[in-house]
């Protein structure tokens, strides 16, 4: 079975200006696109609304304080989403108020001002509002988070009270990986890529003055900057999400590095614990690439029409219609039968070479981005034209980005 692991994240809030900030993206008051406003109901709040959280926070701040203070300290608490697809609304529900019961018990109940449950994003997660007050009645944030030791007492803390009754580890102690701040976890997680087809419509130059004798319009330089950016901005997201499998992936590798820096009793069981986190991170990352790809290339089937001939012209024809007949939804196109039909089609009417159009499909369909798919259309070339297609000749023959 493969390791869970307890996540906690901290941040710090050094004025109202960002304690206001914070709670108007976890009570949804400002837009948050990374939300689902139909699961917004399913949210859980301490308080009925951010107003009452900052009333509390307040309340409980001293008298006198320093002015570069910090006033508040924003925790993130979740775990590995495989985790929560294994457990009962009931079981996630435990996770989290008992995470509520440990920070109140570490800072004291009555500087524990808020706390909000979301699970109207990609996976639930709770965030909690702390004043973070010393044992001498002062702010004074450094108790709590200041040094890299201090960090490290705290998850291992978290983790034995809390996550191990919850089927949930730790990272690897003494682990290199540096600590995360909420604001770039959440960021990362937080944004779902687009996917944008070039119409002929966007390519029309529009018009930026009309008056009685003449019209001017864009040039078609204004035109290619336009339609550049639309698709830059819709492939951030995306190129974000690559980007935290990236990171992730090296924090993996800093863990591996830390485990073989251990000694040999305690070697074997994180040995288990960092292979565990390693098989995660690269299967996220596969899945990254393979959805970049697969974007890339259905945005490049009108290029592929217009200036290609042979097999890859004639996919390209036939994976335009699907994606039309389709309603311009691509999920609904059935990739393999379009394959199917572009290859009968360049071997039996157009007398081209088998191994020449596979490697065209290969290259240019959608759904050829993982190599199980094209083993499967190799052998369906080479049981249609009776002539057996080895996959080192198809690799060769195959040209453009690969996986």
């Amino acid at each position: 079975m493969p390791a869970h692991f307890a996540i906690l994240r901290t941040a710090k809030l050094k004025s109202f200006g960002n304690v206001g900030g914070s709670l108007s993206h976890t009570y949804r008051t400002r837009e948050t696109t990374n939300a689902d406003p139909d699961r917004c109901n399913d949210n859980e709040h301490s308080h009925n609304s951010p107003a009452e959280v900052m009333q509390v926070l307040r309340d409980r701040l001293p008298d006198k304080y320093r002015k570069d203070a910090v006033i508040g300290l924003e925790y993130f608490v979740g775990a590995s989403p495989q985790w929560f697809d294994a457990k009962t609304r009931e079981q996630q529900d435990a996770y989290f108020h008992e995470s509520i019961e440990w920070l109140q018990q570490r800072h004291g109940k009555e500087n524990v001002v808020g706390w909000s449950i979301h699970r109207d994003e990609t996976s639930p997660h709770l965030v909690a509002y702390v004043v973070p007050m010393s044992d001498r009645g002062t702010l004074n944030a450094k108790q709590w988070t200041g040094g890299a030791a201090t960090l490290s007492k705290m998850q291992t803390d978290f983790a034995k009270n809390v996550g191990a009754r919850n089927d949930l580890e730790r990272g690897i102690e003494g682990s290199k990986a540096h600590h995360q701040t909420i604001k770039g976890f959440y960021a990362q997680i937080g944004q779902a890529g687009q996917q944008i087809i070039v119409s002929p419509a966007m390519t029309e130059p529009k018009v930026l003055k009309k008056n009685l004798f003449s019209t001017e319009y864009e040039t078609p330089e204004t035109v290619a900057q336009r339609v550049t950016g639309a698709v830059q901005r819709a492939y951030t997201p995306t190129i974000e999400q690559a980007k935290l499998a990236v990171s992730e992936r090296r924090r993996a590798d800093e863990m591996t590095r830390t485990a073989e820096a251990l000694s040999a009793t305690k070697k074997r069981s994180q040995s288990e614990r960092v292979n565990a986190i390693k098989a995660e991170r690269e299967k996220e990352a596969e899945k990254y690439r393979t959805d970049y790809e697969r974007s890339r290339r259905i945005d490049d089937l009108g290029r592929v029409e217009r200036t290609t001939a042979g097999a890859a012209h004639t996919f390209a024809q036939h994976a335009l219609k699907a994606v039309e007949k389709a309603g311009g939804d691509v999920a609904k196109v059935e990739w393999e039968k379009v394959e199917a039909v572009a290859i009968r089609e360049s071997i039996m009417q157009h007398n081209q070479d088998p191994r020449k159009v596979l490697a065209a499909i290969v290259k240019h369909s959608p759904g050829m981005v993982d190599q199980a798919r094209q083993e499967k259309a190799r052998e369906f070339i080479s049981t249609w034209s009776g002539k057996e297609i080895s996959a080192s000749k198809v690799n060769k023959g195959r040209e453009g980005p690969s996986m």
